[in-house]
């Protein structure tokens, strides 16, 4: 088929690398192939026929977060991807190239609008640079750029790390640099000499020798081709981190594959990167994309596919002390109407603490419109009206979890909620509103005992407090009285005392036989213990 320039990138938003390529001349044309997963492709969309010259490159030229390409071909330069495989061409209100095509194609961004804008060798062996706004409507940036001359290649790409794309080209015998200020102004920064007829390949924007600003490699008619590299040569004097890719403006998928970009100087020896993503702002809270990575400027990130939709995200770079986050926001769009967790307690919420043991008890959490990072639910809990204490909740497989609340004094009042973490970075409570809304419980043992098929439930309170205020007086007389003659009108006037708070005389019943005995509790400073 004769195709000799390629391009990977995940067309469809499946989570996989796809390839995209180009023949040179005629007439084998540009084509698409999907990633099976399996070692195979499936072509989605191609064009046979018309002329091609070598360049082509995948981008986002309209900012939809589907993937879209740029080739050096008569049918057409920029085509519009559907996220399904499927391209439209999208040339109309650029104005022509050399011949039948424009030639020396490149995208990169060079507004900071996060959409990749094009470069190529006008009619007259100039530079221009545009950039899509919309259907047949393009904004012309190449302003002070050389409207003539003999270039042959051009590479966006921020050469001297200010924010804005600028022009690399290449001309017979030259390469020049030209910086932008991301309106159309273009300032001529370099220009190197290198002899031989014109390049046969020639790319720039990556730093191989990790001083932190680009480089440059070509292969050079000499007359035969030779590679050759051109080393940008500023001194490291310090570590420091610049994020290249995202920097604000882009919009991914979640589940979709996208490679994250960064230069980096490194003043001594060899060194990994951390890289995190916050959701919700460059304050974080941040989670880990991926740590120890090597410091080669480039991470392939599969983006979770449970993320949910977030238009103020950021990416950190932590390089050992160096530390960089994303210029500005950009945009994951996620599942819509997923909540990112569920929380529940499938045996129900302890009423009782026992004051003599632990209480546990079950938490059931779901995968939504995120993915639980392990590790992550907790149980807060206090006793005392203070600050909460945390406890990690064991696993017991599946999606079950245990919560382990420790034995509270009888004076207690206890309030407790479950948190846990999605991998999109949203925390998650139960009962919805915590901390502000949170479980109670009594503290008491629970026993089971029958009378008239009303379930009771002996307390912490000492015998003969039959108003559960924590002392024994004579306020205790009425409910004394209530407890005697009445254990169910007991129960439904004072639900967290129990009647049998009123067995004085600890014979396991409450009835006349404890009167008196209550009346000695009450003059006497309290009621003895049972034996």
């Amino acid at each position: 088929m004769g195709h000799v320039r390629a391009d990977f990138a995940d067309v469809d938003n499946d989570g996989d690398l796809d390839i995209g390529s180009i023949s040179f001349g005629c007439c084998a044309g540009l084509h698409v192939y999907l990633n099976n997963g399996d070692g195979t492709w499936t072509q989605s969309w191609g064009v046979l026929d018309g002329d091609a010259y070598e360049i082509f490159q995948f981008g986002d030229i309209n900012g939809d977060g589907f993937i879209d390409f740029a080739a050096a071909h008569s049918y057409g330069t920029v085509w519009l991807g559907d996220g399904q495989g499927n391209f439209t061409v999208a040339d109309y209100g650029l104005p022509g190239g050399v011949g039948d095509w424009r030639e020396g194609v490149a995208l990169g961004d060079v507004n900071g609008d996060g959409r990749d804008d094009l470069a190529f060798r006008n009619a007259n062996g100039g530079i221009d640079v545009w950039s899509y706004v919309g259907p047949g409507v393009w904004q012309n940036l190449s302003g002070t750029l050389p409207a003539s001359g003999n270039f042959y290649y051009t590479q966006i790409a921020d050469m001297n790390l200010d924010g804005h794309g600028d022009i690399v080209a290449c001309a017979r015998g030259q390469i020049r640099v030209y910086g932008g200020d991301g309106a159309g102004n273009w300032e001529l920064l370099t220009t190197v000499n290198i002899g031989g007829s014109g390049a046969k390949a020639f790319r720039a924007g990556v730093d191989a020798d990790h001083n932190g600003y680009p480089d440059i490699v070509m292969v050079n008619r000499e007359p035969n081709n030779r590679a050759r590299f051109y080393r940008e040569t500023t001194p490291v004097s310090s570590t420091w981190v610049y994020p290249k890719y995202p920097r604000g403006g882009e919009v991914m998928y979640a589940g979709s594959v996208r490679f994250i970009d960064w230069h980096a100087a490194v003043a001594n020896g060899e060194s990994t990167v951390t890289i995190e993503l916050s959701l919700v702002g460059p304050d974080g809270p941040w989670i880990e994309i991926a740590s120890n990575v090597p410091n080669n400027g480039r991470f392939q990130w599969h983006l979770p596919r449970h993320l949910t939709s977030s238009n103020t995200c950021y990416l950190r770079y932590t390089l050992g002390e160096a530390q960089a986050v994303t210029p500005a926001p950009f945009t994951i769009v996620g599942e819509p109407g997923m909540a990112p967790l569920s929380i529940s307690l499938p045996e129900g919420t302890p009423e009782f603490l026992s004051p003599a043991a632990p209480t546990r008890f079950t938490v059931e959490i779901v995968n939504g419109g995120e993915a639980y990072v392990p590790g992550s639910a907790l149980l807060h809990y206090r006793y005392d009206g203070g600050e909460f204490i945390t406890r990690p909740l064991t696993p017991l497989g599946e999606t079950l979890y245990q919560a382990t609340l420790p034995a509270p004094a009888c004076a207690d009042t206890p309030q407790f909620y479950i948190s846990a973490v999605g991998d999109g970075g949203s925390t998650v409570y139960s009962p919805e509103g915590a901390p502000e809304n949170v479980y109670t419980a009594r503290v008491g043992e629970v026993r089971a005992l029958l009378v008239d098929d009303f379930e009771t439930d002996p307390s912490c309170y000492d015998r003969g407090d039959l108003n559960c205020d924590g002392a024994l007086n004579v306020f205790d007389i009425d409910a004394f009285v209530l407890a005697l003659t009445d254990p169910l009108e007991y129960a439904t006037a004072l639900p967290y005392c129990n009647y049998k708070l009123g067995d004085i005389d600890c014979d396991e019943a409450v009835n006349v036989f404890d009167v008196d005995p209550f009346v000695g509790c009450l003059t006497g400073g309290g009621c003895a213990p049972c034996p």
